[in-house]
């Protein structure tokens, strides 16, 4: 059966954003480093899974072929995924494998009919299950190293877009896309497979970043981001961390997640996200 056509607003909106950050390798060096150093640090010498590569211009993909057998790189833009390929040396290319289009919510066609008719208590609790089942179905498993490259917030925004602000179910229905994606992040691990979970949570045009961060430890900014409510729904390590510890699902394949200290992405000259990791083993 062929995949569910995806909003054309929503693949556009996404297109758009790789499109337009496509030349953005040098600005995110710094961001780039962290990253693939969490995902080589994981686990090195066996399969990686990247869910939302993008450009991957977050990642060093010479460095990860050379740290793992297998590079597999998921995204819902083609385009970008081949753009990042066509970028590296021939034998660089030849050991990635791409995945695309995927919807890596596993239900982002679901979306535009809950902005029509308010989905039903009952089908908001039987959502993170059909997404994530939709995503484990497009996808191979068994992997050593699953990262999520900031994807989070980019699915929370997504239901923002499909729904619209004031949707009385927007809040809900975002937070079970973030349950959907843990379960998906579990979902795709090896057993004593490793889940490297980075996201943004705060951008510089809603939270004072460039002011507060300075002399200031990096764990205390993200904890009052957090308390305070700044962090974009679903993306607080709060919000993340109860759902590997409390999941039904999620849970018992869980070991306690480890939050890496947050740091500064310069995605712009005019934005900075603030950024940190949850780590988790899959541990049966």
């Amino acid at each position: 059966m062929p995949a569910p056509a995806l909003p054309p607003a929503i693949l556009g909106h996404h297109v758009e954003n790789n499109r337009a950050t496509a030349d953005s390798w040098d600005i995110f060096a710094d961001h780039r480093e962290r990253v693939t150093r969490l995902v080589v640090d994981a686990a090195p010498g066996g399969r990686l899974l990247v869910l939302g590569a993008g450009n991957c211009n977050d990642l060093d993909l010479a460095a990860l072929a050379t740290h793992f057998r297998e590079v597999h790189l998921a995204d819902v833009d083609e385009r970008a995924l081949r753009r990042a390929r066509e970028r590296v040396p021939p034998e660089v290319a030849a050991a990635l494998t791409l995945h695309a289009p995927v919807d890596l919510s596993g239900a982002l066609h679901r979306l535009p009919d809950f902005r029509r008719t308010p989905p039903t208590p009952a089908q908001l609790g039987a959502f993170p299950r059909s997404a994530a089942d939709a995503v484990l179905a497009t996808l191979p498993g068994g992997f050593d190293v699953v990262l999520s490259a900031c994807l989070l917030s980019q699915l929370m925004h997504s239901c923002y877009l499909a729904l619209g602000a004031r949707h009385q179910s927007l809040q809900l229905a975002a937070s079970a896309l973030a349950i959907a994606h843990l379960r998906s992040l579990a979902g795709l691990l090896a057993p004593q497979g490793t889940a490297v979970l980075v996201t943004d949570t705060v951008s510089s045009e809603t939270y004072a970043l460039a002011d507060l961060w300075p002399g200031r430890d990096p764990l205390q900014v993200l904890g009052e981001v957090d308390r305070q409510g700044y962090a974009l729904t679903g993306t607080g390590p709060s919000a993340v961390r109860r759902i590997i510890t409390q999941d039904a699902v999620v849970a018992p394949l869980a070991s306690p997640p480890r939050l890496v200290p947050p740091w500064l992405w310069r995605f712009s000259d005019e934005i900075t996200y603030l950024v940190y990791a949850l780590v988790f083993r899959r541990i049966s």
